[in-house]
């Protein structure tokens, strides 16, 4: 049976889906979705990512809540970025934690039609507990170090302890059994010292790989200490790029960094300088969705 793919506004741009979906904006801006397509015992692959702004995340839960009550066989949630992931657990009394509460509304509305939620590199494996449903994982670490099969005398970096095996991994693609490791301290959202490198990159390129930048504080902090500890070039590898959160012109602006390598699994800003090469997440996107069970 043929699957039926709408897209939300924050991933139009994949081009991954076949469906009429039309989301809008009432005069006073609230978000509106209206389906263009006849749902009735079929099966649905909702496609998009959570990021700010927060229309996005509402537009992702009405077409959630619209499929289902038009009567969808099967509901499939694609998230390409899963935006508030970084909200994991609560690190003073009373805060709330984002990403349960966003998983929690997608499966209190998707309900028993909702059978399967995909994601790309989640921020941390915290995240799996807040999941009932079953989750697809599909990781775009091997894509992003395909871009480096050419690079010589280099060392791949972990920007800190939590993305250890995320670095392996992009490591052992390009032959590396050693990673170099970063211990941090996080004093504020944008801010971070490095207490510990890890690892030789004296007269080295390196690679910082990481899942996600936002205020680009980790990031160059870690490029600091690198070149302090004598590092050649610097490269970064992040599947996602937060725009919203600067980070992205901190590190263009950045004489330490040379070449930053992401996705568009959030679409990317308009006139992004040389700097920056953004790799096509539709394929492997797309091949995840087709592999859903029907």
């Amino acid at each position: 049976m043929k699957k039926i793919i709408l897209a939300i506004s924050s991933s139009k741009h994949l081009g991954l889906d076949n469906g009429e979906l039309i989301c809008g904006r009432f005069p006073d801006g609230e978000v509106s979705v209206t389906l263009g397509e006849d749902v009735k015992n079929k099966e649905v692959v909702i496609i998009g990512s959570t990021q700010p702004p927060a229309e996005n995340l509402i537009e992702l839960l009405l077409t959630l809540d619209t499929v289902v009550h038009n009567g969808a066989r099967k509901v499939s949630i694609a998230v390409p970025y899963l935006g508030y992931a970084k909200s994991d657990v609560e690190k003073i009394s009373g805060q709330s934690i984002s990403s349960r509460a966003l998983i929690n509304t997608i499966e209190a509305l998707g309900g028993k039609k909702l059978k399967d939620i995909l994601v790309m590199n989640l921020h941390s494996i915290r995240l799996e507990k807040f999941f009932k449903t079953p989750v697809m994982h599909v990781s775009f670490i091997n894509g992003l170090a395909e871009n480096f099969k050419s690079l010589k005398n280099f060392e791949i970096v972990s920007p800190d302890e939590g993305g250890v095996a995320r670095a392996k991994e992009f490591a052992g693609y390009l032959g590396k059994k050693n990673i170099v490791t970063i211990k941090k301290n996080r004093l504020s959202h944008t801010n971070v010292e490095v207490l510990q490198i890890t690892g030789n990159v004296k007269d080295l390129n390196v690679v910082v790989v990481d899942d996600m930048v936002q205020s680009g504080g980790t990031i160059l902090s870690a490029a600091k200490s690198l070149r302090k500890n004598g590092a050649n070039d610097i490269y970064v590898a992040s599947v996602h790029m937060d725009y919203g959160g600067g980070g992205w012109k901190k590190l263009d602006r950045s004489n330490l960094i040379k070449k930053i390598i992401t996705t568009d699994s959030i679409k990317p800003v308009e006139g992004l300088s040389k700097k920056f090469e953004i790799v096509n997440v539709a394929p492997a996107l797309k091949k995840a969705i087709f592999s859903l069970r029907s």
